[in-house]
């Protein structure tokens, strides 16, 4: 019901903007089965992902957010994993590669059918 909005999202976006790296950061299993409370090398999982940046509404830096947090406007179609506040973005374009945290997000997901999220980062 909701595919052509989900389509225009990924292609807008696409278009406009440019590549992230959604990165998860999975528990690692413990080295030793006897040893489960010593958990292991976590592993890092990277998913590629397309964003464009948007700007605060005047209303919303009143509720709190930072003037310097990063609203990344990311399609949900193509997406593999659902976005956690656990989760951090890389921009690779920069020099230092340091991770946004996603601070908060939301999706829009009418009937269930995830078409875009809103994701509030912070360094």
């Amino acid at each position: 019901m909701y595919e052509e909005q989900a389509a225009t999202a990924l292609a807008s976006i696409t278009e406009k903007g440019k590549a992230y790296v959604l990165r998860e950061l999975t528990e690692g299993t413990p080295a030793d089965s006897l040893k489960p409370w010593e958990p292991g090398t976590p592993a890092i999982v990277n998913h590629a992902i397309f964003g464009v940046k948007a700007r605060w509404t005047k209303g919303e830096l009143d509720s709190g957010i930072k003037r310097s947090d990063i609203k990344l406007l990311v399609p949900a179609s193509g997406l593999t994993v659902d976005v956690t506040t656990k989760m951090v973005v890389v921009d690779e374009d920069e020099a230092t590669e340091v991770p946004f945290n996603i601070q908060h997000f939301d999706l829009i997901d009418p009937n269930g059918e995830k078409i875009l999220y809103f994701l509030q980062l912070r360094r």
